[in-house]
C-alpha cells in the first residue's frame, strides 16, 4: 500500500511539474511575440490559441492517458497512438484552416507552430 501511496504522490508532481512548464513556457513565448508584432496581430493569435488548445483537447483523445495504463506496451500501441493523434490534428487543422477568413503570413505560420506543437503528444516519448 505504501509503494502505490509513493507511486501516486511521484505521478502525482511529475503531472504538476508537467503542466507547470507548459504553462510557463506559454507565457514566455507571448511574452517574447507581443514585442515583435502589432497589437491586432497579437489579438488574432490570442483568438487562434484559444481554438488551438480547444483542438488540442480532442486531437489526444485519452492516447497518452491510456498508454500509461497498460501494463505492456508495444510498439504497435505507440504506433497507433501517434498515428491516431497526427490524423486527429491534421482533421482538426483543417476545418480550422478551411473555416477561418484569410489572415496574414505571419498569423498562419503562428498557427502552424501551435498545431505541431499540438502534435507532439509528450506522453508518445515516455517510452
Amino acid at each position: 500500500m505504501n509503494v502505490n501511496k509513493q507511486k501516486l504522490v511521484k505521478s502525482g508532481i511529475w503531472q504538476f511539474s508537467n503542466t507547470m512548464v507548459i504553462i510557463i513556457s506559454q507565457i514566455i513565448c507571448n511574452a517574447i511575440i507581443a514585442r515583435y508584432v502589432s497589437k491586432v496581430e497579437f489579438g488574432i493569435m490570442a483568438l487562434t490559441n484559444a481554438f488551438i488548445n480547444f483542438a488540442c483537447f480532442f486531437s489526444e483523445a485519452g492516447m497518452g492517458d491510456a498508454l500509461l495504463q497498460r501494463r505492456e506496451i508495444e510498439p504497435q500501441h505507440k504506433n497507433a497512438s501517434l498515428f491516431c493523434s497526427v490524423l486527429f490534428s491534421t482533421i482538426i487543422y483543417f476545418i480550422l484552416y478551411f473555416s477561418a477568413p484569410s489572415y496574414p503570413l505571419s498569423t498562419i505560420i503562428l498557427l502552424l507552430k501551435q498545431i505541431f506543437f499540438t502534435i507532439a503528444n509528450p506522453y508518445l516519448f515516455l517510452y
